[in-house]
């Protein structure tokens, strides 16, 4: 009898595992004017014939039918731009409560900039300061900005190529996700680096100091802000599987997350640990003098002091946001309140704007989900931050033995 409960029971988990992995939303026929219509700003793509993005009917937090997202948000079956390039901004505005970016930085800025002249109320865009969406997707304009902004002790040291100590990182300016990132060994791998650049006529590259402080483990804070102010900081901690690091040929210490070019890709455990409470300031600072509006994540290790230093900004959503329904909705829905809040504050009134506050009057005032948003605020009394019992960084790398 137990031997066959068991059983149905594991049949019963592989197909809703299967259901999940391969289903596909389905766009409501009509629109719940209790939830919040979601966009993204996705890119076209005509070789492939489709548009690409973090987010579509696919996407693990919107197709799952038990999903917490289905509770707060719709996605709706709306391409921004459209295959013609133009971005409509009176569609928008009548189709969604907020827009986002499921592409990258560069992408959204383009978009934007070159497509529309009144950009959509509702669109969750740096608009004061949209160049900080081309800084920050670029390794060395980023770093650089960072610096001359006082933020230099977040970021590596630089490393002399022609005077480098070994092992060190190699850096392309222009990639993301780990894409440009080499580790260099000794003399022979840098040589046949640069000899690369200098075939491809790449000349944005930098050496970096390897960061060891964290051993086989990386971090990351997903930040959700608006106008500069943050709303929702979540701080991850991955360990990686040693098994995989060696893979790469590196020491334990050493790996390169993301997707790397011809290197083989890092697996790892994730937990939510504690915010750290120097880098939550830092952070506050950073995102106040960039003037953010959306969701960006910040990846970090840490040098040989433990200090935590960042190795790059996403300036777009993450993807851990979108294969976990809380961490979603935690980082989105604080958002889609402040920006409609924004909204509401804006004078003189005009069409726009009151068509745009009819439509999600009904989301908007709904107490619960008010009270639900006011949660996920960075100092609410009861985030998950104070709510829960989360082990620090140093804690976690402590028993970080226990997931090898």
């Amino acid at each position: 009898m137990w031997f066959k409960q068991s059983v149905s029971i594991i049949i019963i988990l592989i197909f809703d595992l299967h259901l999940i992995n391969s289903c596909q939303y389905k766009y409501p026929d009509k629109h719940d004017p209790n939830k919040i219509r979601l966009c993204v700003s996705s890119r076209w793509v005509p070789w492939l014939n489709k548009t690409i993005g973090m987010v579509d009917a696919n996407t693990t937090i919107f197709c799952n039918p038990f999903s917490l997202v289905h509770n707060y948000f719709t996605l709706v079956n709306l391409s921004i731009p459209s295959y013609n390039g133009i971005v409509e901004t009176e569609i928008i505005e009548r189709s969604c409560d907020l827009v986002i970016s499921v592409t990258n930085g560069v992408y959204f800025h383009e978009t934007y900039n070159r497509s529309t002249i009144l950009l959509p109320y509702i669109l969750t865009y740096p608009s004061s300061n949209s160049e900080i969406l081309l800084i920050w997707s670029n390794k060395m304009r980023w770093k650089q900005w960072m610096i001359e902004n006082g933020f230099g002790k977040y970021v590596a040291k630089a490393i002399d190529l022609f005077t480098p100590t070994y092992p060190f990182i190699l850096k392309e300016g222009l990639s993301e996700n780990s894409e440009g990132v080499t580790v260099i060994q000794n003399s022979i791998e840098l040589q046949s680096k640069i000899n690369y650049f200098k075939d491809n006529n790449i000349s944005h590259y930098y050496g970096e100091e390897p960061l060891t402080g964290m051993n086989n483990s990386q971090g990351i804070f997903y930040v959700s802000a608006f106008r500069g102010k943050i709303m929702n900081i979540q701080c991850y901690v991955y360990l990686i599987l040693k098994d995989d690091i060696q893979k790469q040929n590196y020491n334990n210490s050493l790996f390169i997350a993301g997707k790397p070019n011809n290197t083989h890709h890092v697996k790892g455990h994730i937990f939510r640990v504690k915010n750290d409470v120097e880098i939550a300031f830092a952070l506050r600072r950073i995102t106040k003098r960039g003037m953010y509006s959306g969701v960006f994540c910040a990846e970090f290790k840490m040098n040989r002091l433990q200090q935590i230093i960042f190795l790059e900004f996403n300036a777009r959503i993450c993807f851990k946001l979108t294969q976990k329904d809380e961490y979603f909705v935690e980082a989105y829905l604080p958002l889609a309140f402040s920006l409609h809040r924004h909204i509401r504050n804006i004078k003189p009134s005009n069409y726009r704007l009151y068509n745009i506050k009819k439509n999600s009057r009904l989301w908007y005032q709904n107490s619960s989900l008010q009270s639900k948003a006011r949660d996920y605020h960075l100092h609410s009394n009861n985030s998950i931050e104070n709510h829960y019992s989360l082990p620090s960084i140093a804690q976690l790398l402590n028993r970080s033995h226990l997931y090898r």
